[in-house]
C-alpha cells in the first residue's frame, strides 16, 4: 500500500493498481503518516502532536480510525513519526523540544524521553529496534540508545533545520538532510 496525507483526508493506495483502498476522513490537518513494519496499521500526526490511528483489513475494505491522543505542543512544527519494529509504539511529540514513544496498545506513554536543544522536525527508528535518531531545527542530528534513552552519538551540525534523518536497513548508515 502506499499512503498520503494533504492536509486531510487519510489516502491508501494499493501499489500495484494505483487503486484506492481507502479514504478516511479524519478531525484536524494532518502532517504526517507512517506505516507499522506489518502493515496493519497506518498512524497520522497532527502538527500539535495529536495522534491518529487507523487499523485495516489487509485488504482495505474495512478501516477503524481513533484520535490516540490529543495535541499537547503549542508548535505548529512538522514532525516526522517512525514506528518500533514490534509495531506497537510510535514516536509522539509531548512538546517542541521532547519526544516519547507512544504505546497503542496500552494507550499510554512508555519511557524514556527523548529530548533536543532545539524544536525536533525528523524521527527515525533503527530497522531492528535499538536506536533512534532525532534531527532538530537547529541543525542538531542525535542517536539514543531506544530503551535507555541514552545519548549514543551527536553529529557535527548542519548548516539549517534537519528535517528529516533515516537509518539504512542494517543500521549501519544514519541519513540526515
Amino acid at each position: 500500500f502506499i499512503a498520503a496525507v494533504a492536509r486531510n483526508p487519510l489516502q491508501i493506495w494499493d501499489a500495484s493498481t494505483l487503486r484506492t483502498v481507502v479514504v478516511q476522513q479524519l478531525d484536524g490537518e494532518l502532517s504526517d503518516v507512517c506505516f507499522s513494519p506489518d502493515g496493519s496499521r497506518a498512524v497520522c500526526t497532527e502538527p500539535d502532536g495529536a495522534l491518529w490511528v487507523c487499523t485495516f483489513s489487509p485488504d482495505g475494505s474495512d478501516v477503524q480510525s481513533r484520535k490516540a491522543r490529543s495535541g499537547v505542543s503549542s508548535s505548529n512544527i512538522y514532525m516526522r513519526t517512525a514506528f518500533v519494529p514490534s509495531n506497537d509504539r510510535v514516536t509522539a511529540r509531548v512538546a517542541a523540544d521532547t519526544i516519547r514513544l507512544y504505546d497503542l496498545d496500552a494507550d499510554a506513554f512508555a519511557t524514556p524521553e527523548f529530548s533536543a536543544p532545539q524544536p525536533i522536525m525528523g524521527v527515525a527508528v533503527s530497522y531492528d529496534g535499538s536506536m533512534l535518531a532525532i534531527g532538530a531545527a537547529d541543525g542538531t542530528v542525535m542517536v539514543h540508545d531506544r530503551v535507555s534513552g541514552r545519548l549514543v552519538r551527536e553529529f557535527p551540525r548542519h548548516l539549517g533545520a534537519v528535517r528529516a534523518v533515516a537509518f539504512s536497513h542494517d543500521g549501519a548508515l544514519l541519513a540526515s538532510a
